[in-house]
């Protein structure tokens, strides 16, 4: 058995941060993972689809040139071949989703790296590819997958159906897409296509784009939407989808026509990556989702050697491991992380940013109250958003 101090779940972002903080503060660290140093971020979601939205942006604007000042419009030849350049710059920016530069920082820093599922046997024993690992800490960074809606039919599409990390990855330039999802993975890939003359429809069975955000965001958003000519169905939901004889696919709603499409991007969310953890073996019940009971502190509850993050939110995740190793990774009792003044971004044609939870999730008395920046009363003396 290799024995270590720390042993780590996931090497997306929070698990090499924490590897590497705990490293530095001279403890024995293992960082255990399958598929890619960095998790999804650099490689099949955040640098991809902000490379792929910049090249959006640079053409909405040569569209404005002359209305900025420039001369006559630029030309932008065929979306087709702007796609393909925009595909190619952008899997250069995510090293064409290879991680071996990520994985030589990491053990330069002094972490193991060990390939492969990690699936903990028992109190103090993990075990990878047949190797077991001991540790006297162990911090669960398993991170998230993609969702997959209970959709009829969806199990016969086979690649016409794709995630947003493949969405992410493909280099193929279709005519239609369905956008399953109007979060902020969704609005962003429904920009992408659009911004390359692909029709695009978005769907969101909630009331609102972005249902975690202010109605107000929301509202702006679905307008910049339309006008970039992409067709919004909030308050729908998807509940079968067949192939059709010309290649494409049907996709039925619960409210309203349907949808033709040749590719369905399937954007509803993600869960915890928790269900081959092998989080039984130390008597953790996991909730419905598969996301892990913890305390206030990001301790697992029961197991005071066990850290985790709440549900698959990684920035959550790193903003609390960031408070529990104290910047340092000393091992110092952990401060309260204070979830709710964490703040939220997401890019697009409508950056979105709040510094905490939204004023209508505020209890009473809890805080200064929120300003929306767009208030008859301006944003206050504090920036946008916030008084």
């Amino acid at each position: 058995m290799m024995a270590f101090d720390v042993v780590v779940l996931g090497g997306g972002s929070a698990g090499t941060w924490v590897a590497e903080g705990a490293a530095a503060a001279g403890r024995s660290v293992a960082l255990v993972e399958q598929l890619r140093i960095g998790g999804e971020c650099p490689y099949v979601a955040c640098i991809p689809s902000k490379a792929m939205l910049a090249s959006v942006h640079a053409r909405q604007r040569a569209r404005e040139l002359a209305s900025l000042g420039g001369g006559a419009p630029a030309s932008l030849g065929s979306a087709k071949a702007a796609f393909g350049t925009a595909v190619r710059r952008r899997d250069e920016l995510s090293h064409h989703r290879d991680d071996s530069g990520a994985a030589s920082e990491l053990t330069a820093r002094g972490v193991t790296l060990i390939r492969g599922a990690g699936r903990v046997t028992g109190p103090g024993t993990v075990q990878v590819a047949g190797r077991e690992l001991g540790y006297q800490d162990l911090v669960i960074a398993t991170g998230s997958v993609p969702a997959i809606p209970p959709l009829d039919g969806l199990d016969r599409l086979g690649d016409l159906a794709w995630t947003s990390d493949q969405a992410l990855s493909s280099a193929e330039h279709p005519r239609s897409v369905a956008v399953l999802g109007g979060s902020a993975v969704g609005c962003e890939l429904a920009q992408i296509y659009a911004g390359f003359g692909t029709q695009v429809t978005l769907i969101e069975p909630a009331t609102q784009l972005v249902p975690g955000e202010d109605p107000a965001v929301a509202e702006a958003l679905a307008g910049i939407l339309g006008k970039a000519g992409i067709t919004v169905r909030t308050g729908s939901t998807a509940t079968a989808v067949r192939q059709t004889q010309d290649g494409r696919m049907h996709l039925s709603l619960d409210s309203g026509p349907g949808a033709d499409t040749e590719r369905l991007i399937l954007a509803a969310g993600r869960r915890p990556a928790t269900e081959d953890a092998g989080l039984d073996s130390l008597q953790i019940a996991l909730g419905d989702d598969g996301s892990i009971p913890v305390d206030d502190r990001c301790q697992v509850e029961h197991h005071p050697g066990c850290l985790g993050g709440r549900g698959c939110d990684r920035a959550r995740a790193l903003h609390a491991w960031r408070q529990l190793s104290g910047q340092g990774g000393d091992h110092q009792p952990a401060r309260r992380p204070g979830h709710r003044r964490l703040p939220g971004h997401s890019p697009g044609h409508l950056h979105r940013a709040r510094p905490g939870q939204r004023g209508d999730d505020r209890r009473p008395g809890q805080g200064r109250r929120a300003r929306r920046a767009d208030s008859p009363h301006g944003p206050g003396r504090h920036g946008p958003g916030v008084n």
